[in-house]
């Protein structure tokens, strides 16, 4: 069942057994699981089917650390949430094992538990995803100190299709156009979130009272809620020790060098290979032992067949300039500093403008992507601007080290090293001492926010994803996620989301239910 917020009169409070907030790819599919049941759920979804003005205004907020993209066009309201704005393809691969494993060399790393301990929802959301089989080594993958890893694509997982599903169940009511304000405790058992507080548009309240709240909005709305929450800690809903909106994670990019191929196989076997219902694509990660050895982050190097104008810098600064000022576009790179680049090299511009556009045979674009460090200064606040329903709006303070920079070379170096001693190419180009600013952009990716911890004193989520010190609050989604390893987040997303749903049945089935709607 699918309703406005503004068909639900102002002051009413409507009951739940789960109410899930954000219709993303983390909610929905907590709320797939549990479609069918005698559990009444409720989906509280800022957007509508479509983006519209009001939720791009509620997405706005402020960006103060390390350049990143305009938060409000990083992510999206609408039913579906962020998928709406991906490709064509959705790109995964799950985590690999090392991600899950805390690190001597990588502060704040370690997972509450292992990949064997998602393995079978990994498969689960595989499935659901329509990601083919679920395969992901690549036969003589070590190489040095390289491996070649595999990812998979899907064009079934776009979330702004479960239209269909949604209007059909009988349990599951979809609220579209509704903000959650705030988590609002029992006035007898604080740790307890009694209901959720709702607004929509004209600023109309209303509240839903439920059994389990489940906060599946993203990484940078999750811990916004959170500290909003005030009703009965000055600091936020679950922050007793300062940590929700910590942590913020992305994963750094870089494309940068190219490698001019001589091997045997044909360039083309690193382009993406489509299949009748999936699609798949290699990419060199590092292996353990260069991470361990060298003090480096996880990472991965994607080679895509490319043209002559596209693997020059010059014309990519020339390109960069020509989107910001003169279209509006923002890239997640400074301007200044590409303006700074074409005024030193306007000689070589002007020639790499003229070359040959047409993808060259054995020429390969490099893109590099790198986990990061956790780091507890990067982080989400409430900034000093309102939404249209007068909540502050968050700030980004996006923090990165050096070590991420560093992983992306010596993997450069590592791949090009390989290269030679396959005689499979050359590589030229290697990232150097240019600014961060201008080497380093994100991938929409908002991870870690509320992460995941055994103690209230390390993490927001204890291993079951219940807010630490609450009885009855959940966090879905990659806000949960202590490092993020460099595969894109939706298959563990989604995984851990399968998770919860096996975690919350048990609990569901022992209470008493409401039943379903019809």
């Amino acid at each position: 069942m699918i309703i406005t917020a503004a068909s639900v009169p102002a002051g009413e409070t409507i009951d739940a057994d789960v109410c899930i907030i954000g219709a993303g790819p983390a909610g929905l599919s907590l709320a797939r699981k549990l479609d069918g049941t005698r559990h009444r759920v409720y989906i509280i979804e800022t957007g509508g089917e479509h983006p519209d003005d009001f939720s791009a205004r509620m997405s706005e907020g402020d960006s103060v650390g390390h350049h990143y993209f305009d938060i409000k066009t990083s992510r999206e309201r609408v039913l579906g949430g962020s998928s709406y704005i991906w490709e064509e393809w959705m790109r995964a691969r799950p985590l690999d094992p090392i991600d899950f494993e805390r690190r001597s060399w990588v502060e704040h790393s370690g997972w509450p538990f292992g990949r064997e301990e998602l393995q079978p929802f990994y498969k689960e959301a595989q499935d659901l995803l329509g990601l083919g089989p679920f395969d992901y080594e690549v036969e003589g993958a070590y190489e040095g100190d390289v491996r070649q890893v595999r990812f998979r694509y899907s064009a079934t997982a776009d979330f702004t299709t479960s239209r269909s599903w949604l209007e059909k169940s009988s349990n599951i009511c979809v609220v579209l156009g509704g903000t959650a304000l705030q988590l609002v405790p029992s006035d007898d058992q604080p740790e307890r979130v009694e209901s959720v507080e709702v607004g929509a548009v004209g600023g109309h309240v209303f509240s839903v009272g439920s059994d389990v709240v489940v906060l599946a909005g993203g990484g940078i709305e999750v811990p916004r809620l959170l500290l909003l929450s005030r009703k009965r800690m000055a600091s936020g809903f679950g922050n007793h020790h300062d940590l929700v909106g910590r942590y913020f994670m992305e994963h750094p990019r870089v494309s940068r060098g190219r490698v001019d191929w001589t091997g045997g196989k044909s360039a083309e076997t690193f382009a993406i290979v489509r299949h009748a219902d999936h699609a798949t694509r290699l990419a060199f990660a590092a292996t353990p032992e260069l991470m361990e050895r060298e003090g480096l982050l996880n990472g991965m190097i994607l080679l895509t067949p490319a043209s002559e104008r596209e693997v020059s810098e010059s014309v990519r600064s020339l390109a960069m300039v020509r989107d910001r000022i003169f279209r509006g576009k923002e890239s997640g790179e400074r301007t200044p500093g590409h303006v700074r680049s074409l005024v030193r090299n306007l000689m070589k511009t002007w020639q790499e403008t003229h070359v040959d556009s047409e993808t060259k045979a054995g020429l390969l674009r490099v893109s590099a992507t790198v986990e990061q460090e956790p780091n507890p200064q990067s982080r989400i606040t409430l900034g000093e601007q309102l939404d249209p329903l007068g909540q502050p709006l968050p700030e980004l303070d996006w923090q990165l080290g050096a070590k991420e920079k560093r992983t992306i070379r010596e993997m450069q170096v590592a791949l090009s090293a390989w290269l030679q001693n396959q005689g499979a190419g050359e590589f030229s180009g290697l990232l150097g001492d240019e600014e961060p600013d201008r080497a380093l952009r994100g991938e929409w990716h908002q991870l870690g926010t509320a992460r995941m911890s055994t103690s209230e004193r390390s993490g927001v989520v204890d291993p079951d994803l219940r807010v630490h010190g609450s009885a009855n609050v959940y966090v879905a989604g990659g806000a949960v996620f202590p490092t993020v390893g460099y595969a894109n987040p939706t298959l563990t997303i989604v995984a851990l989301s399968l998770r919860l749903a096996s975690h919350l049945e048990p609990r569901l089935a022992s209470r008493p239910s409401l039943g379903a709607f019809w």
